[in-house]
């Protein structure tokens, strides 16, 4: 079936009305060839999902400060060398990308079923800190309480 791509672009600015949407950009991020964070800000809240990514000193360069960061946490901690050579993080990492962009709360998710110890958060983590799961849906207010539910 063919999409008529004028009217899913209308469709798509329609929908950034409704939700007030300021401002929206994207930031090269460290994983493969054309890798990229999208950051999406209103007056009231914003939120920065990062996909793939190892971390990168090029998120600090452009986020200061979201309400809600989404990161992959696709390695357990304590195989940070894995990470490095996959490109990927562990919570642990995802936990200091969000200190460096100074992020009100993270969302951990794409995990990897292949190690044991995928969606444990660090004891030391000091953010709002919550695991996410497939076809999940929150609000921003639900991730102060999700982190109760993380193993």
């Amino acid at each position: 079936e063919k999409i008529d791509s004028k009217s899913e672009y209308k469709k798509f600015f329609e929908f950034l009305k409704t939700i007030k949407l300021e401002e929206i950009y994207t930031v090269e991020t460290d994983h493969c060839q054309y890798s990229y964070a999208i950051i999406m800000k209103s007056k009231h809240w914003s939120i920065c999902y990062t996909g793939d990514t190892y971390p990168s000193q090029n998120l600090a360069n452009y986020v200061d400060g979201v309400s809600l960061l989404i990161h992959e946490g696709s390695l357990e901690d304590g195989m940070e060398e894995m990470a490095t050579y996959k490109k990927h993080s562990t919570p642990s990492m995802a936990l200091e990308d969000a200190k460096n962009i100074k992020a009100e709360a993270l969302v951990l998710t794409h995990f990897s079923m292949r190690y044991k110890a995928v969606g444990v958060i660090p004891k030391n983590n000091e953010n709002s800190c919550a695991i996410a799961f497939d076809h999940i849906q929150f609000s921003l207010s639900d991730v102060n309480w999700m982190k109760e539910l993380s193993p």
